[in-house]
């Protein structure tokens, strides 16, 4: 995010909408909505239902680096040490396969079209188990940085956006995502 404050990056895919955010990112879609996941392995009985469930894992729980999962979430853990010490933030969220075969976490968050395509390709996420607490639903954005984009140029932007929403849906289903946001 500081880079795209900046203007060092000048734009951003599957961005959440937050009023921190607003501040310095023009946004343009949404395109979909994303859901998270909390997978666990397979040898956590327990089901997690709710955040504070998430103190009783074994183990700690691997996070992307800078994803926000929800107003809620970010409150209870600002609120709750015992909950910030069982987060482990990451900056490659590919490593969280590793780590849990390491059993170095007990879990970590995921978006569900990653997850069902991780899944279906790669080894080892078929033995995950997905917990039922229902983490976030939100629409996710395209981000550009105000930093990079006068007014004018991210009016044109949008508006080719607008204009090619049939393809950017073709796209998206031949990934195996449906946009329910038209």
């Amino acid at each position: 995010m500081k880079l795209l404050k900046k203007g060092d990056i000048n734009s951003m895919a599957q961005l959440a909408n937050t009023p921190e955010r607003t501040q310095f990112i023009d946004f343009i879609g949404p395109y979909y909505e994303e859901k998270l996941l909390l997978v666990t392995t397979a040898e956590v009985e327990q089901d997690i239902n709710v955040l504070t469930d998430l103190i009783k894992l074994p183990g700690r729980i691997g996070i992307q680096r800078g994803i926000f999962i929800s107003e809620v979430f970010d409150e209870i853990l600002s609120q709750n040490d015992a909950l910030q010490r069982k987060i482990f933030a990451m900056i490659n969220p590919s490593l969280h396969i590793a780590m849990v075969r390491k059993q170095r976490l007990s879990g970590f968050f995921v978006e569900q079209n990653h997850f069902n395509y991780l899944a279906a390709t790669r080894e080892g996420y078929e033995s995950l188990k997905v917990q039922p607490i229902q983490l976030s639903h939100q629409p996710v954005f395209y981000g550009f940085s105000r930093a990079a984009y006068s007014a004018e140029k991210l009016m044109q932007i949008k508006s080719v956006f607008d204009a090619n929403t049939a393809q950017i849906n073709t796209i998206l289903a031949n990934y195996g995502i449906t946009r329910s946001i038209q």
